[in-house]
């Protein structure tokens, strides 16, 4: 099984990005960036599926929409998830170079 360009842009993009967000964002300003974002991420990948089938399967251009933007919406929380483990790490490991949350002013 292989990827296709979408999965790859995921998972080098997102677990780059969110290794940021959770770097410098407090952990619950984070997660809400995550959420929506995936949101979002489902909601176009939703439309553009079920444009993208109606021309071979018309009957069925919901159903497939659904599942695969379910599974690209699954790896990207999953790679969110990643970019959080590893934030988490390098705040554990190297404390002194990254204790940004205290210098942000985020409501």
């Amino acid at each position: 099984m292989t990827l296709d360009t979408v999965e790859k842009r995921i998972l080098y993009f997102v677990p780059l990005s969110f290794f940021f967000v959770f770097l410098f964002f407090p952990l619950n300003l984070g997660m809400k960036i995550l959420f929506f974002s995936a949101i979002l991420f489902f909601l176009i990948l939703f439309s553009l599926c079920a444009y993208w089938t109606q021309e071979w399967y018309p009957d069925r251009k919901f159903l497939v929409g659904f599942f695969v933007s379910f599974l690209h919406t699954f790896l990207y929380i999953f790679s969110g998830f990643l970019g959080f483990f590893f934030a988490f790490l390098n705040s554990n490991f190297f404390p002194f170079f990254f204790d940004f949350n205290k210098f942000l002013l985020v409501c």
